[in-house]
Parts: C-alpha cells; sequence; structure tokens
C-alpha cells in the first residue's frame, strides 16, 4: 500500500505545485516541522573606532569627523562608567547588552537607536572615563510569527571574500564567530571577526535560517515513543481522513488517507533542567550518536545560545560550563534507520 499522506501549503503558495520547504506535512510522529527556511545576508563591518562624549540633555553622542552613516551598527566600550541609557554588547557567555543603529547623524554628531530608524535611546548621564564606539559586529534579523521561541539551525553559506562552495551547520569559531537571540517574533544572529579576521570589510556574508515548529515552553514527557519502530508499533500513531462516502471513526484503511509514519528522524526525548557548575548530562540510551538540538538560556536573559554540545553514544554532555541556574532545553532524535 502506497505510503499516504497530507499537505497544506503555506500561505500564499499553490498545494499542487509549491516545494517542499513551502508545505506542512502531516505526522505520525512528534517531529519538528520546518516552519520556514529563510536565506539572508549581512555585511561584515568595518572595524571602525573613534571616541565619542555623551549629552544627557540632547541625547546626542559627540565624535568629531566620525565618518558614520545612519542605520550603522555600533557598540560601545568604556575605561570608566558607560553614559546611562546605553550598554556593552558582550561577547564572552552569558552576551549581555545591545547594538545600536546610528540615527540622526551630521558630520560630528548622531543619536543611536535599538532599532533601524527607530526612536532615539534616552541618555540620562554623561558617564565617566573615555567612551569608545566600534563597528565591529553585525547584527542580522529574521523575523516569524510562531509567538514563541521556535528552535533554528543555521547554515553559514560563505562570503563574497571566501566563497560559498561550503556551508557550515551551526558554524563554530573555525569559520565564523558567532552567537544568536531568540525571541518571541525573531531570531537575531550576531557575528564578528568573520573567519577568523580574512574576510574583507564590506563583504557580505550569506546564511540560511532553518526554523522549526516546535516549541521549548511545552514540555509534556521527556520520552516520546521510545520504542516506535518502522510504523509497527501500537505506539504509531498520527491522523487519518476519510475517502468521500466512509465514516472516518469505522472506515478501513483502504477507505482512508493514512498520515505517513516513515520519516528519518522522531523525537526520542525533549526536556529542560537546570545547569550547575558541572557538565550538564543527558542520558538517552540511544547505543548510536543522535542528531539533536540544544539551547541555554543563561540566568536572568531572554534569549537562548547555542550550547556547548559534546555527543557520546549513550550521553550527550550538552553544555560544559553551564552558570548555576542556567536552564538547557534539548531536543534528542531517534534515527528510523537503525
Amino acid at each position: 500500500m502506497a505510503d499516504y499522506g497530507a499537505a497544506v501549503s503555506q500561505k500564499g503558495y499553490d498545494v499542487k505545485t509549491c516545494a517542499d520547504r513551502f508545505l506542512v506535512y502531516s505526522s505520525a510522529f512528534p517531529i519538528l516541522k520546518i516552519f520556514s527556511v529563510v536565506a539572508i545576508t549581512g555585511v561584515v563591518p568595518d572595524g571602525a573606532s573613534a571616541d565619542f562624549t555623551a549629552n544627557a540633555g540632547t541625547d546626542y553622542l559627540t565624535s568629531a569627523a566620525h565618518g558614520l552613516a545612519n542605520g550603522d551598527q555600533l557598540n560601545f566600550l568604556t575605561s570608566g562608567t558607560i553614559p546611562g541609557g546605553l550598554t556593552i554588547l558582550e561577547y564572552n557567555y552569558p552576551h549581555g547588552g545591545h547594538l545600536y543603529y546610528v540615527i540622526n547623524k551630521t558630520a560630528n554628531t548622531f543619536q543611536v537607536s535599538l532599532t533601524l530608524g527607530g526612536s532615539a535611546v534616552d541618555i540620562t548621564s554623561a558617564g565617566a572615563g573615555t567612551h569608545t564606539w566600534y563597528r565591529d559586529t553585525t547584527k542580522i534579523i529574521s523575523t516569524h510569527d510562531l509567538g514563541y521561541l521556535a528552535p533554528v539551525i543555521i547554515s553559514y553559506n560563505g562570503s563574497t571574500s571566501i566563497g560559498v562552495a561550503n556551508s557550515y551547520f551551526m558554524s563554530d569559531s573555525v569559520y565564523l564567530q558567532l552567537w544568536i537571540r531568540q525571541y518571541a517574533d525573531r531570531t537575531e544572529i550576531y557575528i564578528f571577526n568573520p573567519d577568523n579576521g580574512t574576510t574583507t570589510p564590506g563583504a557580505t556574508v550569506y546564511f540560511t535560517i532553518y526554523q522549526f515548529l516546535d516549541s521549548f515552553d511545552t514540555i509534556a514527557a521527556n520520552t516520546i515513543n521510545a520504542g516506535t519502530t518502522l510504523g509497527l508499533s501500537s505506539q504509531d500513531y498520527g491522523f487519518r481522513i476519510s475517502k468521500p462516502g466512509y465514516d472516518v471513526k469505522t472506515c478501513t484503511d483502504e477507505q482512508c488517507v493514512l498520515s505517513s509514519s516513515f520519516f528519518t528522524n522522531i523525537i526520542h526525548m525533549k526536556g529542560a533542567v537546570a545547569g550547575t557548575a558541572d557538565p550538564i548530562v543527558v542520558t538517552h540510551g540511544l547505543g548510536y550518536i543522535p542528531s539533536f538540538l540544544s539551547y541555554l538560556k543563561p540566568t536572568g536573559k531572554t534569549f537562548y545560545t547555542l550550547a556547548n554540545e559534546f555527543i557520546s553514544v549513550n550521553t550527550n554532555t550538552l553544555d560544559s560550563y553551564p552558570n548555576e541556574g542556567d536552564v538547557l532545553y534539548y531536543v534528542i532524535f531517534k534515527s528510523k534507520s537503525i
């Protein structure tokens, strides 16, 4: 019997002709269905920097002949106390602070906003010490309307400097130094020191974001269908649609269209666990090295960052150096081909 299922096109696409990434398929197993595949680009910053002073009365920053343009993204540092209203983007875990966009620039002054073309940040004090702005980091935003923090896989697809022949999933520092922030309506990618400094400033860098339909906020069980194999288990479930003239509650298989159970990966485990000073260890017991996604929510932060990932046959050490109180969210997949 053929392997039937159901397909629903995303808004604006014809279900009969659209590509797979624009379809949402029925599933007999709880899998992470793709919500969207988005190609995005960013521009490598030029690394320029200069000192500035802040005026709490006008909300303007003064930096002689700064050369900045409206829309440029800036990070700040200080030798003393940062002016009130501003934050410093922290590269080291757990990643605090913000990048700012230049607005209302003149030859020697400018204001900054948290959003592109947005309102000016309220500067509440001049701070103390020497303050410096930097163009050393780029933030790229991919928006969505899921309403929760959904998992993503990010592929770095090269740049105009190094070429685009290779792609790297969840790219490590060998190729690109990046970290992400997740929100209910967007995913933000921050890149700095691209390709260990070998990418030319001003070059375009290319990414693909795979956004999934799942929420780490709703975790009902630690193990899901652990014993299911190739559609033969009584736990192999889905949904069915009756053919015209038949009752969906009583029709035989031949009279119904059944959802498909033959997907490559199913969710074996998912969960959340609070961190300690020791590595966070999740024992999966599969007997082989599985695929998985893992994100760490630092204490007091509103976003997820990629966890440090070390894989073994029976145990995943999903984060090697969590801070106490950090929460690890994870999904471990079971391969149906094993």
